[in-house]
């Protein structure tokens, strides 16, 4: 994904517990069916972390893209999905 900012930020687009990699965006998706296994792709590694994000078709290009914000940073980030229309 391409991405564009107001400001450095990054954030993850799952959201769960602090880890070592907290200030990652990345995107999980479910392998077993049953959300107990999970794939994660890391859209950019780094930076600050932010606590609001939405996944939507910005564009209207057909492919999901994301945006993320960070209340106390005032950081807004939009990684524009450059992969291949489904």
């Amino acid at each position: 994904m391409k991405s564009s900012s107001s400001a450095c930020a990054t954030t993850r687009a799952r959201r769960t517990q602090p880890s070592r990699d907290a200030a990652a965006c990345a995107i999980y998706k479910a392998t077993d069916g049953i959300g107990a296994k999970w794939a994660k792709t890391v859209v950019e590694a780094g930076g600050v972390a932010v606590e609001d994000l939405a996944a939507v078709d910005f564009d209207g290009d057909g492919k999901i893209d994301i945006v993320a914000a960070g209340r106390q940073t005032h950081n807004l980030r939009i990684y524009w999905n450059q992969g291949a229309k489904k």
